[in-house]
């Protein structure tokens, strides 16, 4: 079947958000709404395949979310990731970031496959988060208790 990469919408955004995520979305740099961020979403016949949104302030691009919503060795994550990454150097951008929380190794190994490094450890960062969404769990993947968010970065050539 033939899949489609396009701007998302953020109605797009914000439905794939409340599902995933729960709203707003909270890293170390902010409180996000879909009208804050930019994405690109994976298409196959009218049906998101997957989704990734970033904002871009002055030369850094940080990705806010990314998500693959089917089969997830599928490469749509890879391919996702690297039309964000494409798009954010067309717009200026000369570095690459992200943050992800402490329990998600799976998702450390996929970004660091892909050029991106471990820079900081926002300790206890994940409390923060919680005093605007409570919702967030106390553990996530493998009982692993959610404390910290871990920033990874990755330094992008000139388009």
């Amino acid at each position: 079947m033939v899949e489609i990469l396009q701007s998302a919408e953020r109605a797009t955004i914000e439905e794939i958000w409340r599902a995933r995520w729960g709203l707003p979305i909270c890293t170390p740099t902010g409180n996000w709404m879909p009208d804050d961020v930019q994405g690109l979403v994976l298409l196959r016949v009218d049906r998101p395949l997957g989704l990734v949104t970033w904002r871009l302030q002055d030369t850094a691009a940080e990705i806010i979310t990314l998500n693959v919503l089917e089969d997830a060795r599928s490469g749509h994550g890879t391919r996702l990731l690297a039309a964000a990454e494409d798009t954010v150097r067309r717009q200026g951008a000369r570095r690459l970031f992200l943050f992800t929380s402490n329990d998600n190794l799976r998702a450390v190994g996929f970004y660091q496959k892909r050029g991106l490094r471990l820079v900081r450890v926002h300790a206890d960062a994940v409390a923060a988060f919680r005093r605007v969404k409570p919702s967030i769990p106390a553990t996530g993947e493998d009982g692993i208790a959610l404390l910290d968010s871990w920033e990874l970065s990755k330094d992008l050539a000139p388009a």
